[in-house]
């Protein structure tokens, strides 16, 4: 209104429209579903990202390699099934050796990737410090328990993202109880 005068113009469309979008959003129905819609954006996105199995883990060998008079070397071969159609890069690698109630620990690099639907083998080495006390002597038949996880990424380029920014790091464990037989 100008000067007092009544304005001649006709009611804007738009404005029909906004009053109408008002009405629908103080709904309730419309309100549930706005407060819903982020946690099912947020579920179908994980949902998505899961859609990959896990890799499963065995061990398959245990063995005493390198010796000399300053220590000696055990090796676990660690066999890593894929059953997917897609390869699964593996990482790190943390794991334990509990031989005669002490623990060794040891943390590397993965440096292989399971090809889809297959397997590889991973080499698992444990080095003694023969000056090291709690060494055991590599000699006889010692009880062991051989565990550790492994972290693998999963396909597909939004989960890389999330790979990377150490946001979702999926990882599977694997363990293992035995004897070690040293041959003299």
């Amino acid at each position: 209104m100008i000067g007092g005068a009544k304005d001649s113009r006709l009611p804007c469309p738009a404005s029909r429209f906004c009053d109408r979008l008002s009405t629908m959003i103080k709904s309730r129905r419309v309100r549930t579903f706005m407060a819903v819609a982020p946690a099912l954006a947020a579920a179908g996105m994980l949902v998505g990202c899961s859609s990959t199995r896990p890799p499963s883990f065995a061990i398959v060998d245990a063995q005493l390699g390198e010796r000399s008079d300053k220590g000696f070397v055990v090796h676990f071969t660690v066999e890593g099934t894929n059953d997917n159609a897609k390869p699964l890069p593996l990482h790190d690698i943390s794991y334990t050796l509990r031989l005669n109630g002490t623990d060794f620990q040891a943390h590397r690099f993965a440096g292989c990737t399971l090809p889809r639907y297959g397997t590889a083998s991973i080499d698992l080495p444990v080095s003694f410090d023969a000056a090291d006390a709690s060494a055991p002597n590599p000699a006889g038949s010692h009880d062991y328990r051989f565990s550790g996880t492994i972290t693998y990424e999963p396909p597909g380029a939004f989960s890389e993202v999330l790979f990377d920014a150490h946001i979702r790091r999926p990882d599977v464990s694997f363990s293992e109880d035995g004897v070690l037989n040293f041959e003299p």
